[in-house]
């Protein structure tokens, strides 16, 4: 399957793969997160897939190696189809269309994720205990998106992420 999820922090790859232990995830990421101390460094050990989002032919290498892993491995693959954190709290940037692209060509189905207040672990000041929620949604089968444009596509999660951010956040 295709985890995709709302980045809120440069950790919640690290989040996510602490949760999903049991399963080897490679998450699609930017380049610059691999300079992270300890984050690259996990990043690397867990086969993360850098994609260079100003080198459209890295991109598009880098999703048709995610589709093979889902399709031909059997790998779940993690992306975060914002392409960045957003860094407005619990508030949500465009998701990008091409990222589900990995989905559409190895009809896999797709594991919309909810990340919330995950921002707080790096935002906040001090390094007081902040409550964060994971929420795995209910996973979308090849057949319920069949005949979608990857950009249909990313709207359909957007929006089941954002439902399951509205339902558990205090207003």
């Amino acid at each position: 399957f295709l985890l995709v999820g709302n980045p809120l922090s440069n950790l919640d790859p690290l989040v996510t793969l602490a949760v999903l232990r049991d399963f080897e995830v490679p998450f699609v990421s930017k380049p610059e997160n691999f300079k992270i101390p300890v984050v690259g460094t996990v990043m690397r050990n867990a086969a993360f897939l850098p994609v260079d989002r100003e080198n459209p032919r890295n991109a598009v290498t880098t999703i048709k190696r995610s589709a093979e892993l889902i399709k031909d491995v059997g790998l779940c693959v993690g992306i975060y189809p914002e392409g960045t954190r957003s860094k407005k709290g619990n508030e949500m940037n465009e998701f990008h269309g091409g990222s589900f692209r990995a989905a559409t060509k190895s009809k896999a189905t797709v594991l919309p994720v909810a990340f919330i207040d995950c921002f707080k672990v790096l935002d906040q000041k001090g390094s007081k205990p902040v409550g964060v929620q994971l929420h795995y949604l209910k996973p979308i089968p090849y057949e319920e998106y069949e005949g979608m444009k990857p950009a249909e596509l990313a709207t359909l999660v957007k929006e089941r992420i954002q439902a399951c951010i509205d339902e558990n956040t205090l207003r």
